[in-house]
């Protein structure tokens, strides 16, 4: 189903899309009311709360699939403690950048600042999506495109 052309399409015309954004075409912004509740600094333990909550609504979507298929896997398997091991090495995986994100930061202000560099960096990244884009319609271009595009 995923192989269906029109899909393809689609999906290639959704990165093209967002490769505009990276190239400065447009640019996509939160709501102002968000912007403003996101840039209060919250302490204390709601604003342990907020963040947390935040961070799930983030990752949620992106891991979601991933633990699905990994849960499937280890239901497969049978066996609790490997079950155990790879999901905790998993956690490991998703909490210890977040850990030492919490541990360094107050070290943030002394990254750099976006600058020419960050713009050099968004235009590489859009260049991936264009990327991406002609390598999900490469089965739909004839022989001869799709084996001398990618030389």
């Amino acid at each position: 189903m995923l192989q269906n052309p029109l899909v393809l399409i689609i999906v290639a015309a959704i990165l093209v899309f967002f490769a505009t954004s990276l190239f400065g075409f447009w640019e996509l912004r939160l709501p102002e009311g968000l912007n403003r509740m996101a840039s209060k600094s919250y302490t204390g333990y709601f604003g342990t709360l907020f963040m947390g909550l935040t961070l799930g609504l983030v990752a949620a979507p992106c891991i979601g699939p991933f633990v699905l298929g990994l849960l499937t896997w280890v239901a497969s398997m049978g066996s609790p403690w490997l079950g155990f091991l790879i999901f905790f090495t998993l956690s490991l995986g998703l909490g210890l950048p977040l850990f030492l994100l919490a541990i360094f930061s107050g070290k943030i202000k002394k990254l750099p600042r976006s600058g020419e560099w960050m713009l050099w960096v968004r235009k590489l990244m859009a260049w991936v999506l264009v990327g991406m884009a002609a390598h999900f319609i490469r089965p739909l271009l004839p022989e001869t495109w799709g084996s001398s595009s990618w030389r």
